[in-house]
């Protein structure tokens, strides 16, 4: 329910700025959301009905690769992530220093009117203004590197980073 009212809030305030009705504002938005490899889960579908319901139209971005990086035929790096899949302190500085620049963040975006970061694991800590170490608690691993790098680079992207 937070999502749909988020979303209505969304379509709202893009109205107003926009000087058209709600009703015009949805026709005309596509809502990107974020990639991530677990489209399955019950939560992004969840979040699509959500965008739907809001009188929006969803797609998924494509996944967002560093340059910097290297990545296997699936998309999942080769190099630069920890046994708990955290991205390590010379990937995270690689993704920080050169943002979405060489990388393919632009044309994953493309034309969309609002991009949707669903959430989910926990951010590595790399990536962190100040980077921290990871905390240590097994029970609680549940680490991305391959979205880490795609969602910070989108939103990179997205901020002018």
């Amino acid at each position: 329910m937070k999502k749909i009212v988020a979303l209505l809030l969304e379509f709202v305030l893009l109205a107003s700025v926009c000087g058209v009705s709600l009703a015009e504002a949805s026709q005309k938005t596509v809502v990107g959301i974020a990639w991530r490899a677990d489209t399955d889960s019950e939560f992004f579908t969840n979040v699509c009905r959500a965008v739907e319901a809001a009188g929006g139209e969803w797609v998924m971005l494509n996944q967002v690769f560093s340059a910097d990086l290297s990545y296997d035929a699936e998309g999942r790096l080769t190099e630069g992530k920890t046994e708990i899949n955290m991205l390590d302190e010379t990937a995270a500085k690689y993704v920080k220093c050169n943002t979405w620049h060489g990388s393919n963040a632009a044309e994953a975006v493309g034309n969309v009117s609002i991009v949707l970061f669903t959430g989910g694991e926990d951010i590595s800590p790399t990536l962190y203004y100040a980077p921290e170490e990871w905390h240590g608690i097994e029970a609680e691993i549940d680490y991305n590197a391959e979205r880490d790098v795609s969602d910070y680079l989108t939103m990179a992207l997205l901020l002018r980073l």
